[in-house]
C-alpha cells in the first residue's frame, strides 16, 4: 500500500539511521618495544593503548614491593601505623642489609628506624632488608605479611599471582628462611596485566605514593652516619634518563626477571596521565642494555603523548543534526526534536590522524512508537523515548580485559506532542483509505 511505502521509507531514513561518522581510530598501532612484555595505559581510565604479551606469567622481582607500599599506606590511613613508629632490626636483617650485591641500605640491630625512614628506603632505593623490617613490624613475620599480600591481590581479582616473599628476591637469598609453603628456588611471579592492575590500584587508592617514588635522592640515617642513595628509577628529575613528568613508580631486577620497570607519567600541561610497564627489557648480561628499560618506557610514553588524543563522542556535531524534526504520527504536530542531556559524555583515547567509522543509530522505546516504528503521540516533554547508540569499531579495550563496543545515551523529548482529536484521526484514516483506492 502506498501509505505503508511512505512510512517504510521514512523508517529506513530515520529510525534505522545508520550514519558513518568519520573519527579517529582507537585501535593499537604497532611500535617496536624491546621487552618480553610491554603495556601502556591511559592511567585515568585504564584504557589499553599498547600491549604485547601481557598475560604471560613472569618473575616480577622488586616490582613486588608495590604491594608492600600499598599495605603500608593502608596501615597509615587506618591509623594502625604511624610514620614515627620505631622499627626494630633482627640480626638476620642486619646481616642481609649489608649484602650490597642486593639493593640495601645498612641497618643495625642495636638501632631502631622510623617507619618513614624505612618506607623511603623501600620506595627510593628498593632496599630489601628495610622492606622486610616493615613487613615484620606490621604483621609480626614475613610469612604473615606474604599471606596478607596474597589476600590483597585476590581482592583485586588477580588469579595468576604466585607470591612467596615481600621483596621479590629469589628465595635462595633468604638463607633458608623462606616461608613454609615455598621452596628455595621460588620466585614471585605474575603477568604484566596483573602487575599493572596493582599499580593502578595503588595510584587510585593511595596517590600519595608519588610523594615517595618521585624522590630522586634520599639521605638515610643508619645510626652510624648518612647513607646517600639515588633512586633506581633513572627517569626522574636530575637523573641520567630524566623524562619530564615521570613521578614513579618501581624498578625490578633479578637474574630470572631481567630488568623490569613500572613508570608513571603525570600528564602535566593538560595531557592524560600514562602508566607504562616493561618486563625484561634488553639483555641483562649486556652493559649497553643497562638502561634499556627506561629507553623502552620513554618510547611508550612518547607513543602515548604523540600518537593518541582524548576524544568525546558527544563532541561530534553530526549526531545532533539527526535529532531534529523527527516525524511523529497521531500528533497535533508532525515533527519532534530530541535531545541528550548536557552531562552525558564518553571519553576515550583515539589514535591521531587515523580515520575509522563508528556507526550511529536511534533505538526507540516500543512504548513510544507505532507498528511501523515511528514516534507516536502523545509524548510529554522530558520523556525518555529511547537511546542514541554508538557502535564502536574497533572496540575500546581496558586493562581488566573488558571492551566497550557500544555506548548509549538516553534520548529525551524536547517538547510535548499531544494526540490528535479523535475526529481528526478518523478523517485522516478516511483520506488514507481513499488514496489507497484511487
Amino acid at each position: 500500500m502506498p501509505g505503508q511505502k511512505i512510512k517504510k521509507s521514512i523508517l529506513t531514513g530515520i529510525l534505522a539511521l545508520f550514519i558513518w561518522l568519520p573519527n579517529k581510530a582507537w585501535a593499537q598501532e604497532d611500535i617496536d618495544v624491546q621487552a618480553d612484555s610491554a603495556l601502556l595505559l591511559d592511567a585515568s581510565t585504564q584504557q589499553v593503548l599498547y600491549e604485547d604479551n601481557i598475560d604471560e606469567v613472569k618473575p616480577i622481582a622488586s616490582l613486588t614491593k608495590i604491594l608492600v607500599q600499598y599495605i603500608v599506606l593502608e596501615e597509615i590511613d587506618q591509623g594502625n601505623l604511624n610514620w614515627q613508629d620505631q622499627v626494630s632490626i633482627s640480626p638476620f636483617l642486619e646481616e642481609l642489609s649489608q649484602n650490597f650485591e642486593l639493593a640495601n641500605v645498612p641497618l643495625f640491630a642495636d638501632q631502631t628506624y622510623s617507619a618513614s625512614e624505612l618506607f623511603y628506603a623501600l620506595s627510593v632505593y628498593s632496599a630489601n632488608a628495610a622492606t622486610m623490617a616493615l613487613a615484620e613490624h606490621i604483621e609480626g613475620s614475613e610469612e604473615a605479611f606474604v599471606y596478607r599480600m596474597r589476600d590483597l591481590v585476590a581482592s583485586f581479582r588477580i588469579e595468576d599471582a604466585h607470591l612467596v616473599n615481600t621483596t621479590g628476591l629469589h628465595n635462595s637469598f633468604l638463607a633458608g628462611r623462606h616461608i613454609p609453603d615455598s621452596h628455595e628456588e621460588d620466585d614471585n611471579t605474575m603477568s604484566a596485566r596483573s602487575m599493572a592492575t596493582i599499580a593502578s590500584r595503588l595510584l587510585k587508592d593511595h596517590p600519595d605514593i608519588l610523594d615517595y617514588s618521585s624522590q630522586s635522592f634520599y639521605d638515610f640515617e643508619t645510626g652510624y652516619g648518612v647513607f646517600e642513595v639515588e633512586n633506581r628509577n633513572k627517569m626522574l628529575a636530575g637523573l641520567s634518563h630524566e623524562y619530564p613528568g615521570v613521578k614513579g613508580m618501581k624498578t625490578g631486577t633479578t637474574e630470572s626477571s631481567g630488568r623490569s620497570f613500572i613508570g608513571y607519567y603525570d600528564g602535566g600541561n593538560g595531557e592524560r596521565p600514562l602508566l607504562a610497564l616493561v618486563f625484561n627489557a634488553g639483555d641483562l648480561e649486556e652493559e649497553a642494555d643497562r638502561y634499556k628499560r627506561f629507553e623502552e618506557t620513554a618510547k611508550l610514553f612518547d607513543h602515548g603523548r604523540e600518537s593518541w588524543q582524548v576524544e568525546n563522542l558527544m563532541d561530534s556535531p553530526a549526531w545532533a543534526d539527526q535529532l531534529e524534526g523527527l516525524p511523529v504520527v497521531d500528533g497535533q504536530v508532525d515533527q519532534l526534536d530530541l535531545e541528550v542531556k548536557d552531562q552525558e559524555s564518553f571519553e576515550f583515547m583515539a589514535l591521531q590522524d587515523k580515520q575509522s567509522p563508528y556507526q550511529l543509530s536511534l533505538d526507540f522505546d516500543p512504548a513510544f512508537i507505532d507498528d511501523e516504528g515511528l514516534l507516536q503521540a502523545p509524548i510529554e516533554a522530558g520523556d525518555q523515548v529511547g537511546d542514541l547508540v554508538f557502535d564502536l569499531d574497533p572496540a575500546v579495550n581496558y586493562l581488566n580485559g573488558r571492551s566497550k563496543s557500544q555506548v548509549s545515551f538516553p534520548l529525551y523529548a524536547k517538547e510535548s506532542v499531544s494526540r490528535d482529536n479523535v475526529l481528526v484521526q478518523v478523517l485522516q484514516d478516511f483520506i488514507d483509505w481513499l488514496k489507497n483506492i484511487f
